[in-house]
């Protein structure tokens, strides 16, 4: 069982990655092929199984040689871990964890997350509710976090992206008080971030950089903890 669920975790953030990519390029994610980025020829399935394909080309294209972006190979690395952590709190946590794993990526390279990004979690605030009754403790959850952003975004002009506001309004509704825990790890993880860059790459402190990666480090680490 635990190696359907690593399978499966590779499978669905392979697909992530892929969405996220053809998304910020323009390209149709259900239609257009896997293509090498360097000389644009259409990979044969052989050439995308997960982890196997880049390593058995060690990660280079089989047609022009080239170097191969590790970026796919990485995504299915952190797909296999999260599939191994599904199989001890659910497939819920696996497609929570997927879902923030592409907006981050997306979050990562535009800055912007489009609202329709965030469905699959609203689907599973939806399926939490049947779990589990308890609607006071999941709008408490839902406000706790997200309210305070919202006023320090109003007091100080994008202080954090409003897709932000709402990832941790559909968090606090799926983890209730523990978004606490969640948004101090993220907080923290992201604090250690920008002290990096102002310490070492001599960063100003009006530098902005993508928050979501920090979110989904922080729920994976609240999941592993």
């Amino acid at each position: 069982m635990l190696i359907f669920y690593l399978m499966i975790g590779m499978i669905l953030f392979s697909f992530g990655d892929c969405y996220s990519y053809r998304k910020s390029k323009g390209m149709n994610y259900l239609t257009d092929r896997s293509r090498c980025e360097s000389c644009g020829h259409v990979l044969k399935w052989f050439e995308l199984l997960p982890l196997v394909s880049y390593l058995a080309l060690r990660g280079k294209c089989r047609y022009c040689g080239r170097q191969i972006s590790p970026r796919p190979f990485l995504s299915e690395v952190i797909g296999l871990v999260c599939g191994g952590i599904a199989y001890y709190k659910g497939f819920v946590a696996l497609f929570i964890l997927c879902n923030l794993y592409v907006l981050a990526l997306m979050d990562q390279k535009t800055k912007s997350v489009p609202f329709v990004s965030c469905i699959p979690l609203l689907l599973i605030c939806i399926i939490v509710s049947y779990m589990d009754l308890d609607l006071f403790s999941r709008l408490f959850g839902s406000l706790l976090i997200s309210v305070p952003m919202s006023l320090l975004n109003v007091i100080k002009k994008d202080s954090f992206g409003w897709g932000d506001v709402i990832l941790f309004l559909l968090l606090g509704y799926i983890y209730k008080i523990d978004i606490i825990y969640i948004a101090l790890l993220a907080l923290g993880i992201a604090s250690l971030y920008a002290l990096y860059l102002m310490g070492i790459l001599k960063k100003t402190k009006e530098y902005e950089f993508a928050f979501i990666p920090f979110l989904f480090l922080g729920v994976l680490l609240y999941l592993l903890l």
